[in-house]
């Protein structure tokens, strides 16, 4: 088999693995929200409307009238999930949309992501 034929395969292969995955990722994102780790999605989507509402690069992880003090920042969590989250409420507004949207998306697009590095 020549080379060229064999990077199709493999890229048609490869193809296949990330929208099987990407499946997988969104299969649930109609689903009820449960309790526990994954349950605190709920959480990094409120951070994130605070994010936005507050115009505050800072983790608020509740709802706040008036704008949020230093000392109710949370910092005990890689940040970015609170900028996705604070993205998606910017795209889809408040909804349960915005919950789990961001995780599906980034799981969908780590495999091409990995594909493409190790390519």
């Amino acid at each position: 088999m020549d080379a060229r034929r064999s990077e199709r395969i493999a890229a048609w292969v490869a193809a296949g693995a990330c929208l099987f995955f990407a499946i997988v990722a969104f299969w649930e994102l109609f689903g009820p929200i449960p309790g526990g780790h994954l349950g605190n999605a709920a959480a990094a989507a409120m951070a994130g409307e605070n994010i936005v509402r507050h115009k505050l690069f800072a983790a608020v992880l509740e709802y706040t009238e008036a704008r949020p003090v230093p000392a109710q920042y949370y910092t005990h969590h890689p940040y970015g999930v609170f900028v996705t989250s604070a993205l998606a409420f910017k795209l889809l507004g408040h909804g349960w949309a915005t919950v789990r949207f961001p995780a599906a998306l980034m799981s969908a697009l780590t495999p091409p992501l990995v594909y493409l590095l190790g390519r």
